[in-house]
């Protein structure tokens, strides 16, 4: 589980295993964008949610995760 905070307002976010990958490159105080992207199939056939996280380095400038 995350807890997110932007302005005051705090968000929870439970962890999914290709979340949790991704929250790994993630620091405290690190402005962070995560967009859910759909379920696929895996290879052994099973169903997993696809997120993908942006990072804001300096202002105005996001990058991929």
């Amino acid at each position: 589980m995350y807890i997110l905070e932007n302005n005051n307002e705090k968000t929870i976010v439970w962890g999914k295993s290709q979340l949790d990958d991704l929250m790994m490159q993630v620091k405290l105080d690190d402005y962070i964008r995560i967009t859910y992207l759909g379920i696929v199939k895996t290879q052994n056939n099973r169903q997993m949610k696809m997120y993908n996280l942006q990072k804001k380095i300096t202002k105005g400038e996001l990058i991929n995760g």
